[in-house]
């Protein structure tokens, strides 16, 4: 397809441009910079999206919904273990429950301590689960999941739709909080 494209602006006489819009960025702003310029730019050639997905073009509203949300604040008396999980998994997947349900590399006696599962969706709690039982998931050694309900009331209230505290922040699919 790229090549195609230079072929054409070729044949019509032109010349393929070369721009460089930033110079001696370390690999990690370079990234940035290339993901926000390929979603800037419409009709390029490139075979795959810019990779900030997650920080890409969005709209005011949605930028309040992510940004301007109240940080939850767990209940001591509750264990939680935050599970990380994405949209995409979710959709795949056909809900939340099975989306977090499994396979996790956990400590399995820390997660059986837990009373709820936080799943959470680029930082924001989505759901509240409390497991009932935790195995081994067939074919996936060393990896777990939960059969579990999810729950309703006061206590997915306080959590669901918030952020989670800075400290289960990351790039981590699982964390776990005491």
């Amino acid at each position: 397809m790229k090549i195609g494209t230079i072929r054409e602006i070729r044949r019509a006489g032109l010349a393929v441009t070369h721009v460089i819009h930033r110079h001696g960025l370390s690999e990690a702003a370079a990234k940035e910079v290339e993901a926000a310029l390929i979603d800037y730019t419409p009709g390029l050639a490139n075979i795959t999206p810019g990779s900030g997905k997650e920080r890409g073009p969005a709209n005011a509203v949605q930028l309040d919904k992510l940004y301007a949300r109240e940080t939850m604040e767990p209940d001591p008396g509750h264990k939680l273990l935050y599970l990380k999980t994405r949209d995409d998994r979710m959709k795949e997947r056909g809900s939340l429950y099975e989306a977090v349900r499994e396979a996790w590399k956990v400590n399995l006696e820390t997660a059986k301590d837990a009373d709820h599962v936080i799943a959470v969706i680029k930082n924001v709690c989505r759901g509240v689960f409390e497991p009932k039982e935790w195995k081994p998931v067939p074919d996936r050694p060393g990896r777990y999941g939960f059969d579990g309900k999810e729950v309703v009331g006061d206590v997915a209230t306080a959590y669901v739709g918030k952020l989670v505290p800075e400290d289960k922040r990351g790039r981590s699919e699982k964390q776990y909080s005491r």
